[in-house]
């Protein structure tokens, strides 16, 4: 009897300890979708090499794709789209509005530009768009646009 009620007040002591703790454990911010992603680097001739990568992909909402356009637009890069789908996450009918298929082109300062063409009704899944800026030089270059669909 006396090992029964000893049982009974541990569990009773974890189950009052597991639901308090959870309230002291500090949780883990999931971070909201960047889209603009930087890297500093230095290069053998010792000039800053400054690496953007821009990501769409099917969690890219459309307030994050505006953000990213708004936020090259303030550096002269231009990303414009000639046609963007947007639907909803989940057969098209429910969940969050994410793009389908994205069509467009970035331009950078210098005069480089390049087109690309992504997405469909069930296959969209990327667009990374990659170029770099030599600071004190103003050298800008598209490295690479990957789209996986």
């Amino acid at each position: 009897m006396q090992t029964q009620t000893k049982r009974g007040l541990l569990m009773l002591a974890v189950v009052v300890l597991t639901t308090l703790s959870s309230f002291y454990i500090p949780h883990s911010k999931i971070s909201d979708h960047k889209t603009i992603t930087r890297t500093v680097e230095s290069n053998n001739m010792g000039k800053e090499v400054i690496k953007t990568q821009v990501v769409l992909d099917g969690a890219t909402s459309r307030e994050d794709l505006i953000a990213a356009c708004s936020s090259l637009a303030k550096e002269n890069v231009q990303l414009t789209f000639k046609s963007v789908v947007i639907r909803r996450s989940f057969f098209g009918l429910l969940g969050k509005r994410r793009i389908s298929y994205a069509k467009g082109s970035i331009q950078l300062p210098g005069g480089s530009s390049e087109e690309f063409e992504a997405g469909g009704f069930f296959n969209f899944k990327l667009i990374r768009i990659t170029y770099t800026q030599v600071s004190k030089t103003d050298e800008y270059r598209i490295d690479m646009i990957e789209i996986v669909d």
